[in-house]
């Protein structure tokens, strides 16, 4: 029985030992291919492309967690290109068919195969593992191709074959393998940019821009706020603009031209990285293109003449924001606009606003509306500008334009003691538009209205709608004829309850004029009469009453009045009309 035993354990021995050599060759494992190529792809960090039939090579290495085109020039790799070639590699199909011997032994020779000195070789290198591929001609059934490949965990060389997709991935083009664009940063990292265009005299125009706190401001040729949305999409065009190509071989004329004879520069600051990119002028017979190079690298590349001529000219103008004003009333302490001796000031005063207007000899000053001033501050903001004229226009510049002696003159002052100051030049033909100077930019421009409807040195547009003074206590009205002197209605002998609506009701429309006659008013071009009085009667024996004087009812829409102790007529609300028109003696209606 312990026979038995001892020549069984000697057989399982010899079964182990038969196992292990199946396995092991030479002591070492051998690695499946596709194994061993998802461990390289793993750890990739070097791919090489050689045809020698064209005469092509590409070198692509990662460094510093970064992957660059090598050879033929430096150049800045797309990671989408090597995410695809990666992808389809780790999918290539391998069947290994024949070692070197046993092609010799088949009485072959690796040319039959398609592989010789012309045949493309593609190479991908880990940190300690390699694969070669040598590639040859299309299989009978042509859904893969030949391929001799070097393995470094095996020094024998033997032909596979393998999917036709690996002839795709092994494209020689360096365009193929590098980013399209030649300013390569995330759109928001870019806090300054200048373009710089310098004339064969050597002289330069530079227009140069800088974010701070998220908003664009121009510091070059001017000192002003930028459109966002224009500086943005700007560029976002400057960093997607493509390489039309590459000098793969520049001679040191063009390298010491490019820093020397320079005709365009852009300069770009990204995380606290400075970039810029020198453009010599349009060459060739078509003079569509223009040599360039970036100060980070010593390739040239080419780009498209329409880029420097439409996209990078004229800067100043296109990015420039074409609002004049960005105002609200919350941040505004005053507004004045002055024409000649007459002035208005809209001031805040502890929250109230207030509207004064007057000229050397006369001052009038009223409560104003907050929403008359809201009004006004919204048309000035809508304000854009057309066209530019001239920035640091000089004194002869600005006397021809019609300055020396300004239509209106705009002063704003804001919260934070930020002043602005406008001129409104009359010398402009079109009747719809206005010439400005803003002194804090130095610049003339044509706006897009005419500022005379705007502006005005009168109060009435924005004097608080109340006609009866809020200090004042009344509990009834009369309404009185004025011919007759008879009371046509009394709210004391006809108390509904609803006359305190009616007085809070009883306000002004709108302003007709800031004069008073006792006799009646003008309303474009009409005389009205007045023929009523409405007396409105206080609480206080000490106290005179609120009196008002009304024309005739005109149409449906309009009730003129008007009030001799605060020097104004005025147009009543379809509201105080109808409840009027319920008391008056039921006259025919004048027709309209």
């Amino acid at each position: 029985m312990k026979k038995i035993k001892i020549l069984l354990l000697l057989a399982n021995a010899v079964i182990a030992f038969l196992i292990f050599f199946s396995i092991y060759d030479d002591g070492e494992p051998k690695m499946e291919i596709e194994m061993e190529v998802v461990e390289i792809l793993s750890n990739l960090h070097f791919i090489s492309i050689v045809e020698p039939g064209k005469n092509e090579t590409v070198k692509i290495i990662k460094k510093d967690e970064k992957w660059l085109l090598e050879e033929p020039f430096s150049w800045e790799a797309e990671k989408l290109v090597l995410s695809n070639f990666k992808t389809k590699f780790a999918h290539l199909n391998f069947k290994e068919l024949y070692s070197m011997d046993e092609i010799e032994k088949r009485g072959e020779i690796v040319e039959d195969y398609g592989l010789d000195e012309n045949s493309t070789v593609l190479e991908i290198k880990a940190v300690d593992s390699a694969l070669k591929l040598t590639i040859g001609k299309e299989t009978k059934d042509e859904q893969s191709v030949y391929a001799q490949i070097e393995r470094s965990s095996n020094e024998a060389k033997s032909i596979w074959k393998v999917s036709k997709d690996l002839v795709e991935i092994t494209n020689s083009e360096p365009s193929h393998w590098g980013i399209s664009a030649f300013v390569n940063r995330p759109l928001y990292s870019i806090d300054e940019f200048s373009i710089t265009f310098r004339a064969e005299t050597n002289n330069t125009s530079e227009t140069s821009l800088q974010k701070i706190n998220s908003v664009w401001n121009f510091s070059e040729p001017f000192q002003a706020q930028a459109n966002k949305e224009k500086v943005l999409f700007f560029l976002n065009s400057l960093i997607s603009e493509k390489v039309e190509g590459f000098v793969r071989y520049p001679d040191k004329t063009l390298e010491k031209k490019l820093k020397d004879d320079w005709r365009v520069k852009i300069s770009l600051k990204s995380m606290g990285k400075r970039e810029e990119v020198f453009i010599l002028g349009p060459s060739g017979n078509e003079k569509t293109y223009r040599a360039a190079q970036s100060s980070l690298s010593s390739t040239v590349f080419l780009i498209n003449e329409d880029f420097v001529t439409k996209k990078l000219s004229d800067l100043s103008t296109q990015l420039r924001e074409r609002t004049i004003f960005d105002l609200d009333s919350e941040s505004l302490q005053s507004i004045e606009i002055q024409k000649k001796e007459n002035f208005l000031k809209l001031s805040k005063e502890d929250g109230v606003w207030f509207a004064t207007e007057g000229n050397v000899t006369a001052l009038s000053k009223v409560e104003s509306e907050k929403e008359s001033i809201q009004r006004f501050v919204r048309s000035l903001n809508q304000i854009r500008i057309k066209e530019f004229l001239a920035f640091n226009p000089d004194k002869e510049y600005m006397d021809e334009n019609g300055f020396s002696s300004p239509g209106y003159t705009l002063g704003i002052l804001k919260s934070d003691t930020t002043k602005q100051t406008i001129l409104v030049s009359e010398s402009i033909e079109d009747a719809s538009l206005s010439k400005i100077y803003n002194s804090e930019q130095a610049l003339i421009c044509v706006v897009d209205e005419n500022l005379a409807e705007i502006l005005s040195t009168e109060n009435l547009s924005f004097r608080i709608k109340t006609l009866i003074p809020e200090n004042l206590s009344v509990h009834s009205y009369d309404l009185i004829d004025l011919v007759s002197k008879e009371v046509l209605y009394s709210s004391d002998q006809n108390s509904s309850g609803t006359e305190n609506i009616f007085f809070d009701s009883f306000k002004a429309e709108k302003y007709l004029s800031n004069k008073f006659d006792k006799e009646g008013t003008w309303v474009e071009g009409n005389w009205f009469p007045w023929k009523y009085k409405i007396s409105f009667k206080t609480n206080s024996d000490s106290v005179e009453n609120c009196e008002f004087h009304l024309s005739e009812r005109k149409g449906a829409t309009s009730w003129y009045g008007g009030s001799g102790d605060q020097g104004v007529t005025f147009n009543l609300p379809i509201g105080v009309i109808d409840q009027l028109s319920l008391v008056v003696a039921p006259d025919p209606l004048p027709s309209p």
